[in-house]
């Protein structure tokens, strides 16, 4: 079983138990992952144990005792709530896919530019974290274009409402960005901003 999107809505619905869901995506790992598997045959060895997850436990076997329903199962107003999470954050990602799109076939001269005449845009977690990536992909090769691209990271987060830029993942995303730029200035043989 892979852990899909609609594996996890079944969770949500009630409809698979997340005691079943674990079950299984745990399975697929130590299947799928020479190192998973590594690891947990040699607990399982070192226990004794014939399964570290249990697909049926009971109460004096020391296994995962399964959740009654109305613990794990979600009101269908939860699923709403979470349906237009999941649609709002798709939305987002796809207009920061057009954003970096567009931001990618300038020069770093025009994305200065459009930024500094871009008055709603560019101000999305996605839109950040895509721009590390693609600043990522272009060490070594294009540091100047690596530098810049990092370089509007922190432009992105400041036109963020405050409360997000002062979130913890805000904060590590412009370290890793100052990071990532100094980095590809001092490949390019140019001083960086700072230690």
């Amino acid at each position: 079983m892979h852990l899909s999107l609609d594996a996890s809505l079944s969770v949500c619905r009630g409809e698979l138990s997340p005691a079943h869901l674990l079950r299984e995506a745990h399975r697929h790992l130590v299947e799928e992952c020479p190192d998973c598997r590594r690891e947990w045959s040699a607990a399982r060895e070192a226990t004794g144990a014939e399964t570290l997850f249990p697909l049926r436990s009971s109460p004096g076997a020391g296994g995962l005792r399964p959740l009654p329903a109305e613990r794990w199962r979600w009101r269908p107003s939860d699923l709403t709530a979470r349906l237009e999470l999941l649609s709002r954050l798709r939305e987002e990602r796809r207009r920061a896919r057009a954003d970096l799109a567009r931001l990618l076939r300038q020069t770093p001269a025009g994305r200065q530019e459009t930024f500094r005449t871009a008055r709603t845009r560019f101000a999305s977690p996605a839109l950040a974290e895509m721009l590390l990536e693609a600043s990522r992909e272009r060490l070594p090769s294009d540091t100047a274009d690596a530098a810049n691209l990092a370089g509007l990271v922190p432009e992105v987060l400041a036109r963020m409402p405050r409360r997000q830029q002062d979130a913890e993942w805000a904060r590590t995303l412009a370290a890793q960005a100052t990071a990532q730029r100094d980095e590809a200035l001092r490949i390019a043989g140019a001083p960086a901003a700072g230690d």
